[in-house]
């Protein structure tokens, strides 16, 4: 039987980072490159150019972020424009494969506790997913029918639960906005969960990811604060799995909390 202290936890970061619009995700993954952590960063948000800021990531880490943008392209046909659902299978191809000029830099399999897979946002995932779903049923560009959101939430859970597998010895880090609905458990008290697919998957994203933070932005212009919340709110769950080390508010430096969790 392996000892505690060969837990894969002490060394990998799975996790999920929730923000609203501009709270300031993308630019938080910024902190982790000077630390010598290498990106791969699954973009579905088309939103990275943050990170080519100066001030947010220094132009000599640059060489240590990845990233592939995935998207779906429109055909046009009688006059109605149609999803061409690629975006989906290109992003799963590149999980276990991912390739820069013809050459393969690995996959999740392979990976390391040095590098770290970001999936930026989950939300935008959820909604190439349904493209998907609509796609293989025949019904692209369509209304979804009941059927297929249980097969693109279906869908959307084994994306996270293939990431939440011990046999994926990177670190994780999903990205997701916040959406609001009522909390069955608490009596129909609204709540904030991450934004996927249906009303069941948003409560039972956290339980696969060892750390669920949210960035905060308050302030307006040159007095704008980004902080990070580690500690459950009376309207949002939040969870790491070193509480008795971090504090439940800290500055927003990646990694630094990495660097906590890992001790």
């Amino acid at each position: 039987m392996p000892a505690l202290t060969n837990h894969s936890s002490e060394k990998i970061v799975k996790m999920l980072l929730l923000g609203e619009s501009g709270a300031g995700k993308t630019g938080l993954l910024g902190t982790l490159p000077p630390a010598g952590y290498r990106l791969f960063i699954a973009d579905f948000d088309n939103g990275l150019d943050i990170l080519r800021d100066p001030k947010v990531l220094a132009p000599e880490f640059h060489d240590k972020v990845f990233f592939k943008t995935f998207y779906d392209k429109s055909a046009i046909a009688a006059g109605r424009m149609t999803p061409q659902a690629n975006g989906f299978s290109d992003f799963t191809k590149a999980m276990g494969d991912w390739t820069e000029d013809g050459k393969s830099l690995g996959g999740i399999y392979t990976w390391t506790e040095n590098d770290v897979f970001v999936i930026d946002s989950l939300t935008f995932l959820g909604n190439m997913i349904m493209n998907y779903v609509l796609q293989l049923a025949g019904r692209a560009g369509q209304k979804p029918q009941l059927q297929d959101f249980g097969a693109a939430v279906d869908t959307q859970e084994s994306v996270i639960e293939t990431l939440y597998n011990p046999a994926v010895r990177c670190n994780v880090i999903v990205t997701s906005h916040i959406q609001r609905q009522e909390d069955a458990s608490m009596g129909g008290i609204q709540k904030g969960f991450p934004s996927a697919i249906g009303k069941k998957l948003p409560p039972k994203i956290g339980r696969y990811l060892n750390s669920v933070i949210q960035i905060r932005k308050s302030g307006m212009g040159a007095n704008v604060k980004r902080e990070l919340y580690t500690s459950a709110t009376t309207d949002i769950d939040l969870k790491v799995s070193k509480p008795s080390l971090i504090p439940p508010v800290l500055a927003p430096d990646l990694a630094k909390l990495f660097e906590l969790l890992k001790q």
